[in-house]
C-alpha cells in the first residue's frame, strides 16, 4: 500500500477563550472565529449545515 500526502490548510483562527488548552467542555467563555480571507463562502455553508445531516 502506498501513501500519499494530504495537504491541510487552516480555514479559520479562534480568538479569545481560555488561557489553557483542554479537550473537555469549558463553558462560560466567548470566542470569535475569524475565517481566512481566501476561504470561499460555500465552505462556511457546508460547515454550518453539517449538523443538519
Amino acid at each position: 500500500m502506498t501513501t500519499q500526502p494530504i495537504e491541510v490548510m487552516p480555514v479559520a483562527t479562534v480568538v479569545g477563550g481560555h488561557m489553557t488548552v483542554a479537550d473537555d467542555y469549558q463553558g462560560g467563555v466567548t470566542s470569535i472565529i475569524r475565517f481566512q480571507p481566501d476561504c470561499p463562502p460555500e465552505a462556511l455553508l457546508r460547515w454550518t449545515n453539517a449538523s443538519e445531516r
